[in-house]
């Protein structure tokens, strides 16, 4: 719900609504849909959401339960430079 809802705040210019779409969508964060959140983030140029996704990503055992969902297959195939974020924040901890 808040997906669709964000996509109609970004191509309205409602930055205000867009921050709330975004802080339910982080609300909801799980290792099954963190992937598809910040492919949500990374269409929407939500870059609070994107950064609280790829530092989830960034903690080994999130990655290893989200690497095996089908968002990330789609997150890959969307953005395939975006992979690299998460495994260089994680290196530089």
């Amino acid at each position: 719900m808040y997906e669709r809802l964000l996509a109609v705040a970004d191509r309205y210019a409602m930055d205000r609504l867009k921050l709330i779409c975004a802080k339910k969508l982080w609300d909801g964060v799980t290792a099954d849909n963190v992937a598809a959140t910040l492919s949500c983030a990374e269409t929407f140029i939500c870059s609070e959401l994107k950064n609280k996704c790829i530092a989830f990503f960034a903690e080994e055992k999130n990655f290893r339960e989200a690497v095996l969902t089908d968002g990330f297959v789609g997150l890959v195939q969307k953005f395939p430079s975006i992979i690299s974020e998460p495994r260089e924040k994680q290196s530089k901890n």
